[in-house]
C-alpha cells in the first residue's frame, strides 16, 4: 500500500529534468565528429528509454489510484501535442535544410531525404533500412516511444493489478527482443522502457535518504569504465537496468545530495528543453560545421561541441517559449475538457 500511496499524487521533479540535462550531453556527443573513444553517447539514450517506462507508468498508476481507471483519450491528447507538433516542425526544418543545399549545389542530402520521409513522418524511424542514409536518423527513438505510449496504457488497464501487468512487461520485452532479430536500436529501447516499467511497478529502488543515487551512479560507473574497455553485447541491458534504479531513487529524493545537485535550477531548465536540444541537436552540429570550414576554423571536437551544444540550447529555449510549451498547455486544456466530457453528470449515478 505504501507503494501505491507515494504513487497516488505525482508533483515535479527537478532532479529528474537535471538527469535529462545530462543525458542530452551524452546523446550530442556521440554526434560529434572525431569525439573521443572514452565517451559512450549511447547510454544517454538508455537512461532517457528507462526514465520514460518509469514516468509514464507512474503517471497511469498514479490515475488509477485515483479513479481507478485511465481516461485513455486524455492521455493521447497529452501525448500528441507533447511529442508530434515539435518533431514535425524538426522535420519540415531538416527538409528546409536539405532544400537549401540543393540550391547552393549540394544534393547529396536529397535522395537520404526522399527515402526517410515514409518512415520518419508515420513515426517509423527505427525501421528505415541502414543503407537509406542518417537523414533525421535519430527519430528512431521517437518511434519506439510513440509506439509504447499507445500500447502499454491499455495494456496497463486491462493488467493494471501488479503480478498480471509485470506478466505483460516480461511477456512484451521477450516479443520485442525475438522479434526484432538482433536490431540494437529496437532491443535496447524497449529494454530502458521496461526496466522503467518495472521499477514503476515494483519500487524496490525507492529511497528517500541522502544518500540516495549514490550506489547506482557507481553502479553506472562500474559498468561505464568496463564496458569501454572490454565491452558487453548486453551492454545496453546493463546500463538500462541501472538507469532504472537511478531514476527508481531519485524519484523520491528531493533532498539527497545528488537530488539537489540534478535538481538544481540551472540544470532543471535544461532538462526541460531537453526535447527540443535532441530533436534538432543535428542541425545544429551541420550548422557548427559548415561555420567553421567557412571561417577556417580547427573543427577541434571540443570546439564543436560547445558550439553545438550552445547553439541546440538556444535555438531549444525560444522553440519551448514560443512554440513547444504553448502547444503542451493547449493539449493539457484539451486533455481535461475531454476528461470532464466523459465525467458522469452530478447525480446520474
Amino acid at each position: 500500500m505504501a507503494a501505491e500511496a507515494r504513487l497516488d499524487r505525482l508533483r515535479y521533479r527537478p532532479q529528474l529534468d537535471g538527469l535529462r540535462c545530462i543525458c542530452v550531453i551524452f546523446t550530442l556527443f556521440s554526434h560529434i565528429p572525431a569525439a573521443p573513444w572514452w565517451i559512450n553517447g549511447n547510454i544517454g539514450v538508455d537512461t532517457f528509454f528507462a526514465l520514460s517506462g518509469f514516468l509514464i507508468t507512474s503517471l497511469l498508476m498514479s490515475e488509477l489510484a485515483r479513479s481507478g481507471s485511465v481516461k485513455l483519450s486524455s492521455f493521447y491528447i497529452r501525448r500528441f501535442f507533447r511529442i508530434a507538433p515539435l518533431y514535425y516542425l524538426a522535420i519540415i526544418t531538416s527538409c528546409a535544410g536539405a532544400v537549401l543545399l540543393l540550391a547552393l549545389g549540394d544534393s547529396a542530402k536529397i535522395k537520404p531525404m526522399l527515402l526517410a520521409l515514409p518512415y520518419i513522418l508515420s513515426l517509423n524511424g527505427e525501421f528505415k533500412p541502414a543503407d537509406f542514409g542518417t537523414f533525421f536518423g535519430h527519430s528512431w527513438t521517437i518511434g519506439i516511444e510513440e509506439k509504447f505510449y499507445v500500447v502499454w496504457p491499455v495494456v496497463l488497464l486491462l493488467f493494471h493489478r501488479r503480478m498480471m501487468a509485470l506478466a505483460a512487461v516480461a511477456a512484451l520485452f521477450g516479443f520485442v527482443l525475438w522479434w526484432s532479430t538482433g536490431d540494437e536500436t529496437i532491443v535496447s529501447g524497449y529494454t530502458g522502457l521496461g526496466f522503467g516499467c518495472f521499477f514503476a511497478l515494483y519500487p524496490l529502488g525507492r529511497s528517500s535518504s541522502r544518500g540516495a543515487g549514490a550506489y547506482p551512479l557507481l553502479l553506472f560507473a562500474a559498468w561505464y569504465v568496463f564496458c569501454i574497455f572490454f565491452g558487453h553485447k548486453y551492454e545496453h541491458v546493463g546500463f538500462s537496468l541501472i538507469s532504472g534504479l537511478l531514476v527508481a531513487q531519485l524519484y523520491d529524493a528531493d533532498d539527497s545530495r545528488i537530488g539537489k545537485t540534478l535538481g538544481s535550477p540551472m540544470l532543471a531548465y535544461l532538462g526541460k528543453l531537453t526535447y527540443g536540444i535532441y530533436l534538432f541537436h543535428i542541425l545544429c552540429i551541420n550548422l557548427v560545421q559548415l561555420v567553421f570550414r567557412k571561417l577556417a576554423l580547427p573543427q577541434q571536437w571540443l570546439l564543436v561541441f560547445l558550439a553545438s551544444y550552445g547553439l541546440s540550447v538556444l535555438v531549444a529555449h525560444v522553440l519551448y517559449r514560443l512554440f513547444e510549451k504553448p502547444l503542451i498547455d493547449v493539449g493539457r486544456r484539451l486533455a481535461e475538457r475531454r476528461r470532464a466530457a466523459e465525467l458522469p453528470a452530478p447525480g446520474s449515478g
